[in-house]
């Protein structure tokens, strides 16, 4: 799993939980490793719960890190196979072991493989990623520059596989910020791929920090939305409050 920290954050009790505690524990699952995969953080719970599909198909987390999104959507779709895919080793062994260690077990898998490389044997009618969208020369570490650093070509190949595994009556949903909405937008437009959902996630001020989509390759009708993360005091909007209350463990009030 990747993204942008910068406009949203890493969720305070996350952080808190995650770096003292060294888990942190959802309503019916726990993430019991995340030292080597990238925070968990409101990106990841504001996809996880928009996410829809059908109740009885094949889900792929593309980019897993930690493994949160799949265990959210196997969490969510209970009669689902999902598979986690993920590139790095060391985070891999941590999803790995989350899904083991989860009540999902039997039908969630974690990868160890390229995205680009990964080849299926069936199509998936739910693809979730949170992609490496910071599409930049200014790369930190060989880590970040293979996980958060594409260029706008590279993402053009990670949205193609995406749609390469995805059901022909599938949907693909991601989360990205508003930088990166025209240069996805224009990918998905090449492969006649249409909008099913566009959600406008805001800040606390109105500002449209993310977008969250829903993309298939049916023509249909474009459903958009506002969701707005934090009232203007800097606490969290009932609707986020409402949105994620089937995976907090604890109730959040800040």
């Amino acid at each position: 799993m990747h993204g942008d920290r910068s406009a949203i954050g890493t969720t305070g009790d996350f952080r808190e939980s995650l770096l003292n505690l060294g888990e942190f524990r959802f309503k019916h699952f726990t993430l019991f490793h995340n030292q080597d995969s990238f925070s968990v953080g409101t990106d990841a719970m504001v996809l996880g719960a928009l996410v829809q599909g059908p109740d009885h198909g094949r889900i792929l987390d593309a980019g897993a890190g930690s493994g949160v999104l799949g265990l959210m959507a196997a969490q969510k779709f209970s009669s689902s196979h999902v598979d986690c895919i993920e590139i790095d080793e060391k985070a891999f062994l941590e999803c790995q072991e989350n899904l083991r260690k989860s009540p999902f077990q039997g039908r969630i898998h974690a990868i160890h493989s390229n995205l680009l490389d990964f080849q299926s044997e069936e199509l998936y009618t739910t693809i979730i990623t949170n992609p490496p969208y910071y599409c930049s020369d200014n790369f930190s570490s060989p880590r970040n520059q293979r996980e958060k650093h594409l260029n706008s070509e590279e993402l053009h190949r990670w949205f193609m596989r995406c749609y390469q595994l995805l059901a022909p009556h599938g949907t693909l949903w991601f989360i990205v910020p508003t930088s990166s909405k025209e240069t996805v937008e224009l990918i998905f437009k090449r492969f006649e791929m249409h909008i099913l959902r566009e959600i406008n996630v805001q800040n606390q001020h109105g500002i449209t920090v993310r977008m969250v989509y829903g993309i298939t390759q049916q023509a249909i009708k474009k459903e958009s939305s506002i969701l707005k993360l934090r009232n203007i005091d800097g606490t969290y909007s009932n609707d986020y409050l409402d949105l994620t209350a089937e995976f907090h463990a604890t109730g959040i009030d800040k």
